[in-house]
Parts: structure tokens; sequence; C-alpha cells
């Protein structure tokens, strides 16, 4: 799968959350699919003691996959 491409606010968000650009495009290539309460598509994906989620979209003219946003949560 082509790699997706992060829009600034989101490497922003990465950052404060101390995520890495591995750790989303893992979450895109083999997390959960799923569509937000308000319809975005999202990917979310649990590893040891948390879990990370990404927003994305797919630009209608170049086909290329764009994550629009991150957060990460802990788990019990």
């Amino acid at each position: 799968m082509n790699l997706p491409v992060f829009l600034p606010n989101t490497i922003k968000r990465m950052r404060e959350y101390g995520i890495s650009e591995s750790q989303v495009i893992d979450v895109f290539n083999h997390g959960i699919y799923k569509r937000s309460e308000n319809g975005s598509k999202m990917a979310i994906k649990k590893f040891n003691g948390f879990e990370i989620g990404c927003f994305y979209d797919q630009n209608p003219r170049t086909t290329e996959y764009v994550i629009t946003g991150v957060w990460r949560r802990d788990r019990a």
C-alpha cells in the first residue's frame, strides 16, 4: 500500500501525543476500519497499554490517502 500523506496540523498533533509516523502508518495499514459518529473514516489499532486512531480521507484527484487527524488513549 502507498504511504499516506500527513497534514501539517496532524504532524503537530502527533508530536504532542508522542506518536511516530511509523505507528500511524501501521494503524492505517493494519488497523480496524470504522466510521466515526459524524461519518469520518478512521482506523484504530490497540497496542500494549494504549490505542491509536487516525482519521483519513482520499484525495479524489490523486487517489492518495491523507491522514487528517490522530488520537491516542491509554487502555486499562
